[in-house]
């Protein structure tokens, strides 16, 4: 009897024991492995976007200020984050909506290359960055007029007058290569070269700014008459792809006239529609326009960061206005 007790006792131990082991083995190899229920957190919860952003802000380090000026064409960085909110919807008629205005600004403020150009500008001789932007509005208009001549002449057949329109045209914003031309990006390309003119105050570089406010207007005037095509055909270049955006014209022509814009009588009928936008540095890792800034996952830290002005809202009546006195000025 007290042999069949011992050997009874002896096995319950070796059960324990075993099942002592095999619980330790389980610690030692689950123990340490991460919660999969723990749901990620700020730029965390976003890692696509924080990975873009990161491609972003390494491929500008890299460029030099002549580069990233030449690469204002690239259309996706307008687009990606793009402005805030959705697109505004409108109505096919004319004046333009103030808020297509607004959207333009937005769109070339959320840009990354933007900053980085606007920064490296503003630390060169007046005179030195009134000759680059100079220069590369030249260019850049050229470049425009050639694309946009180019796109109606493939798409405009399939909008003429009399034909069956289902849809307006369609424009490409992103998917392509950086140095890839398109209409869009041709478009913001001499859109921002303006709006960067006029907030650094290059009066040197006023004339090539009034020459893209004249060719704007004579292209509105163009095609918002134009009859051999449809409405939406014509709205739509005019509204998406043209030149005549009157926040960032009226910024690009009543900054380039200088510092004695203080003085001017024209300044003080619009100064109290100007508006300063605080905004990071091109390489912050959060700028207000990024997906995890806009549902408030992470905080935007402007301290180091730079300082635009816009000015809103311009009627089409009060641009031409600007454009007019722009031209009697020296």
């Amino acid at each position: 009897m007290p042999k069949r007790a011992s050997f009874r006792g002896l096995l319950l131990v070796s059960v324990g024991l075993f099942i002592v082991l095999h619980v330790a083995v389980a610690v030692m190899r689950y123990g340490n492995r991460p919660d999969e229920t723990v749901v990620p957190r700020g730029i965390d919860a976003f890692p696509k976007a924080k990975g873009r952003v990161g491609q972003q802000i390494e491929m500008l380090t890299q460029e030099s200020l002549e580069t990233s000026a030449k690469r204002l064409g690239d259309v996706g960085m307008y687009f990606w984050p793009g402005p805030m909110g959705d697109p505004p919807s409108y109505h096919y008629e004319f004046p333009i909506p103030r808020a297509l205005a607004d959207r333009d600004v937005d769109s070339i403020m959320s840009n990354r290359r933007v900053l980085k150009v606007f920064s490296e500008l503003a630390g060169l001789p007046k005179s030195d960055a009134a000759t680059l932007v100079s220069t590369g509005l030249t260019t850049a208009l050229a470049e425009y007029q050639q694309v946009f001549d180019d796109y109606v002449e493939t798409n405009g057949d399939y909008f003429r007058v009399g034909k069956e329109v289902q849809a307006g045209p369609s424009f490409t914003v992103g998917n392509v290569g950086t140095d890839t031309p398109t209409l869009m990006g041709a478009r913001f390309r001499v859109l921002t070269l303006v709006f960067l003119a006029g907030n650094l105050k290059l009066e040197e570089a006023g004339p090539a700014v009034l020459h893209v406010a004249d060719v704007a207007r004579e292209q509105f005037l163009e095609w918002s008459q134009e009859e051999d095509y449809s409405l939406i055909f014509n709205y739509d270049l005019l509204a998406r792809a043209g030149l005549c955006s009157r926040h960032v014209l009226g910024v690009g022509l009543l900054g380039t006239r200088g510092d004695a814009l203080q003085e001017d009588d024209l300044f003080s009928k619009y100064k109290n529609r100007i508006q300063r936008h605080r905004l990071t540095r091109f390489d912050a890792i959060v700028t207000k326009y990024d997906t995890y800034a806009r549902v408030g996952a992470a905080e935007v830290d402007d301290s180091d960061g730079i300082t635009l002005w816009t000015v809103s809202p311009l009627s089409d009546d009060e641009l031409a206005e600007i454009v007019e006195a722009r031209s009697k000025r020296p």
